[in-house]
């Protein structure tokens, strides 16, 4: 009952019962304590229904929130989960491209190094094969020098022999005369030259230089 009930609530008259005044009194008494408490009361109730109202909104945002908090944890474990994976499928085809890489570098290098030993193989027996050609014609020139000094040292003596026998003659005659029996003493023809021995054969490093430098024998 509010006090606004009470002030304005009659009571039926009887015989012999209360005062009229003295009810009516007490009444407003009532109603005159009753009302700073019935308004306390209702801006409590306003209070408490706004208080309500703030929580709800409170529990609505709070909602909000936990479920953006929630989406926005589940995006960037999803964005970590595929930055990673991209990150591992970028970091697995650096090591294959890697591995690609220096497996070609290894088979070049390979290639090169079978390419120089070979290379330096041939070379190795073309210059000994140089080598061996080079001594063969230095033999065959001792040789062929030994020979043209014994041939020349027959023809020298020949010659003395025959200016010796000159001179025992004794020419007489003048001086045309006995130069002329003198040319006509020694020998016309020069001596024979000694076969020059047979050239080594030309190696492919001497054939590549091309037909027009001659060897030592060729010359001859």
């Amino acid at each position: 009952m509010t006090p606004q009930q009470l002030r304005e609530q009659h009571f039926e008259r009887i015989f012999r019962g209360y005062d009229p005044d003295a009810v009516e009194a007490v009444l407003r008494a009532a109603a005159e304590a009753w009302q700073p408490l019935h308004d306390e009361n209702q801006e409590l109730r306003a209070k408490v229904a706004q208080l309500q109202d703030d929580y709800t909104k409170l529990k609505a945002v709070e909602s909000t929130l936990y479920r953006t908090i929630q989406t926005a944890q589940q995006t960037s474990q999803e964005m970590l989960t595929q930055a990673e994976s991209v990150s591992q499928r970028q970091l697995d085809s650096s090591r294959q491209e890697a591995d690609k890489v220096l497996t070609e570098a290894r088979k070049q290098a390979q290639l090169m190094l079978v390419e120089a030993e070979n290379k330096a193989r041939y070379l190795i027996e073309e210059a000994e094969k140089d080598l061996k050609s080079i001594e063969r014609d230095c033999r065959a020139i001792d040789h062929y020098r030994d020979v043209l000094i014994a041939q020349v040292k027959t023809y020298a003596g020949d010659t003395l022999e025959k200016l010796r026998r000159f001179e025992q003659k004794k020419p007489t005659g003048s001086l045309a005369e006995r130069v002329q029996a003198l040319m006509e003493a020694l020998p016309q023809q020069p001596a024979p030259r000694p076969a020059a021995p047979k050239p080594a054969p030309k190696s492919r490093r001497s054939d590549a230089r091309g037909s027009d430098e001659l060897s030592f024998f060729d010359q001859l």
